[in-house]
Order: structure tokens, then sequence, then C-alpha cells
């Protein structure tokens, strides 16, 4: 699994598939790190189309809080929640979520420059 910040576009590249998003349409500031096997809100809840293997799960799934989510998760990572304007969330491990976060709040901010 790949996920790249580049230019102002988020790509996300699982095993067949994966979103690639303007950073605007992206809703940066309901970003947060969350734990997919146990928050109470983001705990993925059942499956709409996907899968997985040990240890990682991809495709759409549905949260415990109901909503949709496009999930590309390796189990044992930090995973960020980021919620769009497109009806859905999306849930990706990502190695330092914290950094992550914060370089796409100041691509969002350079982008709208």
């Amino acid at each position: 699994m790949r996920v790249e910040l580049t230019g102002n576009m988020l790509v996300v590249r699982g095993d067949l598939l994966g979103p690639t998003l303007r950073v605007d349409q992206l809703d940066l500031g309901g970003a947060r790190i969350v734990d997919p096997r146990q928050d109470p809100e983001a705990r993925i809840a059942g499956t709409v189309f996907g899968g997985g293997l040990a240890g990682y799960r991809s495709g759409w799934f549905r949260l415990a809080d109901g909503r949709r989510a496009q999930v590309f998760v390796r189990d044992g990572e930090p995973s960020i929640l980021i919620p769009t304007n497109q009806g859905y969330a999306l849930v990706v491990s990502v190695p330092q979520a914290e950094v992550f976060i914060a370089a796409l709040n100041k691509r969002y901010q350079q982008s709208r420059d």
C-alpha cells in the first residue's frame, strides 16, 4: 500500500483500487488518528465491498457510526480517518500519522493561496 501527497492531491494505492482526491475534497478539520479495530465511531463494523488478508483490510466498509468509508488499513500501524465532501470517509494507515495530518493541513493552506 502506498499513500502520497503530491501537488494538491492525495493518492492512495492499495491492492487494486485507491482514490485520488484533491485536498479541497477533504474535510481536514475532521481528520484524526483512529484505531479501526476499537474506536467507538471509526471501528470497522461491516463490509460493503472489500476484504482482507492477514493484517490488511481494503475496500468499502461501514463504520460503527454508520458512515461509509474507503479503507486501506494495516494492523499495528497508526491510521487516520479523513472525512470527505464526497459522502464517505477515508481510513488509511500511515507510519507517522501526526506528521501526515500536519502535512495535509499545510498543503491545503498552500493550495488555496
